[in-house]
């Protein structure tokens, strides 16, 4: 666990104790329990009542997150808490509903275990530590780690390469190189050498960073076919090489064969009347075809579609559930093994 894990520990330690008298010692930091790994255990102690919890820790949770966490909640026999720096008071709800404990950094808290029910709301929120002088997690910076996590080779590169990739400044590389530094998510190993450390947290951190800050940034517009015939037919459109790529649920499908696409994802660097001349389409406010800035410069291998982890990131925050099961496909075949 990174020093974020270990501040929010820290807080929630803290404030339990001051709102309800609760003790709680943090007696191990990983624990495996089944197949899944858990942040570790706790002892939560209230008046006679002495129990032992599993944690999952996380700076905050979102819709996407949802599901694994009640996976790590219905793995264990014993008592599971989720502690989180901040919720939305609508995730809170969906948490108590699915009967999931958690605490919050501000002492909001709900456990409910046989005899012992514990619920705490309406505590004003931790402040958050101001990010400004981490650059890891900006829009520049979140470009760079998308590089780094699909391209790992590139970490060890001079920062004039990172640049030139990445297309970016070159002075911002040592800025997200030392924002990733102080969140433990980059070791450096020798005076030239560096390791990503916390790679599955770090991807959480970039899928959050992403979908907030940097896709809506990329968004073009939005458009529709000219005709049904062609929606129905799209996988016979050409895409112009190097420029323009599938992603969401058509890249879902082409990669895995699991879905029909009903929405459709584009990144490219195509101009918008080329765009609707290559492909005949027309700008349209409620149509179904979004099409947003390509951010990146890799090797394409011959494909028209984003890189997976980009495939991933556009599914996984869907609310359809064939959309998340495709998600969950492409994790398991083409990110899970390098994390």
């Amino acid at each position: 666990m990174n020093m974020t894990g270990q501040k929010i520990m820290d807080t929630v330690i803290l404030n339990v104790k001051n709102i309800l008298n609760i003790d709680i010692e943090w007696v191990e930091r990983k624990k495996k329990y089944g197949t899944l790994v858990y942040d570790g255990t706790i002892i939560l102690t209230t008046g006679n009542t002495k129990m032992e919890c599993l944690i999952e820790v996380k700076q905050e949770l979102r819709t996407h997150q949802l599901d694994y966490v009640e996976k790590l909640h219905s793995n264990v026999n014993t008592t599971f808490i989720l502690i989180a720096h901040r919720l939305t008071s609508e995730m809170r709800m969906e948490l108590r509903r699915r009967d999931i404990a958690y605490i919050e950094s501000n002492g909001n808290l709900y456990i409910k275990k046989g005899g012992l029910f514990l619920f705490v709301d309406g505590q004003t929120p931790v402040k958050t530590v101001s990010e400004n002088t981490n650059r890891a997690f900006t829009k520049t910076g979140l470009k760079v780690i998308f590089h780094l996590l699909v391209l790992e080779d590139l970490l060890n590169k001079p920062y004039r390469e990172i640049a030139s990739t990445t297309s970016v400044a070159l002075g911002n590389i040592n800025y997200v190189f030392t924002g990733l530094k102080e969140m433990g998510f980059l070791i450096q190993l020798t005076k030239d050498q560096y390791k990503l450390s916390n790679k599955k947290e770090l991807l959480e951190r970039w899928l959050t960073g992403y979908s907030e800050k940097l896709k809506p940034a990329l968004k073009q517009g939005t458009f529709a076919f000219t005709t049904d015939v062609l929606q129905n037919n799209w996988r016979e459109l050409k895409l112009k090489e190097n420029l323009t790529f599938w992603s969401g649920e058509p890249a879902g499908d082409i990669m895995t064969n699991h879905l029909r696409p009903e929405l459709f994802t584009i990144y490219t660097n195509e101009k918008q009347h080329d765009l609707i001349r290559n492909y005949k389409l027309i700008p349209k406010a409620s149509g179904n075809i979004t099409i947003y800035e390509k951010f990146w410069n890799m090797p394409e291998n011959n494909t028209n579609t984003v890189p997976p982890l980009l495939v991933y990131a556009d599914l996984i925050t869907m609310t359809d559930k064939r959309c998340r099961e495709t998600a969950k496909i492409i994790y398991d075949k083409y990110i899970q093994p390098n994390l």
